[in-house]
């Protein structure tokens, strides 16, 4: 079957805002002492969320019948592109389309796929420190600094909490205060700025690689770093402009 996903509104396939996600799988073990094990289990994969609005029956025809022809979540090998990149080995995520009548004679279809495989996909080379804009900052208000403790307790029915902090109680090998988290939200960001993130990610694997990240609050580096999750949602509001959020943690 095969095939790509039909050309609507004048040629487009996609109709933004399009939700882009990038997608790693890493196997991680904490230990009680903030160290930790982590182990990579596939490629990268991408996922697509949109909504195409304002569509004439003839658009909506083309995306029927190209349902139709992949059998719904059926066929694993069509392709889309958004911007100047072609994602291949794509599949609708539900047997299910919805075509909605918003407007007399305009119509909405909401589309959700995935990829299946990404044999191709490199490793970018990338630098084990957190990237800079181009702006020269790494970070877009607003981003949120986190402060982390593992503390053991026990709360009875009295209201006595019995605890044991494991980090900052002088236990050798493990932490001697608080670790690091950040949460960076990047409200606009360009596509030049967009790829150095991106770029960065994939070149750590999502959250299997370490890196070094700079406070952006007080400008004290972390040498012991990793992104906190495996999947990176880009939101392409408009062309050229793009929104995600990063999280990043320290381990010991």
């Amino acid at each position: 079957m095969a095939g790509a996903f039909p050309t609507i509104r004048g040629g487009y396939q996609a109709i933004y805002p399009v939700t882009r996600t990038v997608s790693f799988d890493t196997g991680v073990m904490l230990n009680l002492n903030a160290t930790e094990q982590r182990w990579k289990k596939r490629a990268p994969l991408t996922k697509f969320s949109w909504t195409a609005s304002n569509l004439k029956s003839a658009d909506v025809t083309s995306i029927v019948n190209f349902h139709a022809s992949q059998k719904g979540a059926y066929d694993p090998t069509w392709s889309f592109t958004l911007g100047s990149t072609t994602y291949s080995n794509l599949t609708f995520e539900d047997d299910v389309l919805q075509i909605k009548e918003d407007r007399p004679a305009l119509f909405s279809i909401a589309i959700k796929a995935r990829q299946t495989q990404n044999r191709n996909a490199g490793t970018p080379s990338v630098s084990a420190v957190y990237p800079t804009l181009a702006s020269g900052f790494r970070a877009q208000l607003p981003y949120t600094q986190l402060r982390r403790f593992s503390t053991m307790k026990q709360d009875v029915g009295s209201g006595v909490r019995y605890s044991y902090s494991w980090w900052g109680g002088g236990l050798t090998g493990f932490p001697t205060g608080s670790l690091m988290g950040w949460e960076l939200q990047y409200p606009a960001l360009s596509d030049a700025d967009l790829s150095t993130l991106e770029t960065f990610f994939r070149g750590m694997n999502g959250r299997w690689n370490q890196f070094s990240f700079t406070d952006p609050q007080d400008s004290v580096a972390h040498t012991k770093c990793r992104f906190d999750v495996d999947e990176m949602v880009i939101n392409h509001s408009n062309p050229g402009l793009s929104t995600t959020t990063l999280r990043i943690v320290e381990f010991n």
